[in-house]
C-alpha cells in the first residue's frame, strides 16, 4: 500500500485521505484512506467463473471528493493567473 501512496503522490494525485503523502487537502477530514474502487472483476476460485461486482461510492467519499474537486478548481485557477506556484 505505501508504494501505491508514494506514486499517486508523486504523479499529483493523491489518495484521499493520505495523511502521509497528503497535500493541502480535506485529509484530516476524511478520517482514512478512501481508496475506492468502482468494480473489480476476477475468476471464482472454486466454480472458475467470471465474477463481477460493481459499487457506488459512499456519500462521505463523495462528499469529500466534492470539496477536493472544487479545491482543486481554485488552485488551477490561481496558478493559469499567476498568483501560486503549482502544488
Amino acid at each position: 500500500m505505501h508504494q501505491l501512496r508514494k506514486h499517486m503522490a508523486g504523479m499529483g494525485t493523491p489518495i484521499l485521505g493520505d495523511r502521509k503523502y497528503r497535500t493541502n487537502s480535506h485529509s484530516d477530514e476524511a478520517g482514512a484512506l478512501f481508496l475506492w474502487a468502482c468494480s473489480i472483476a476476477f475468476d471464482h476460485p472454486v466454480e472458475g467463473r467470471r465474477v463481477r461486482v460493481h459499487e457506488d461510492p459512499p456519500n462521505k467519499f463523495l462528499s469529500i471528493l466534492s470539496k477536493e474537486e472544487k479545491r482543486w478548481t481554485r488552485v488551477k485557477l490561481k496558478e493559469s493567473q499567476g498568483n501560486v506556484p503549482p502544488p
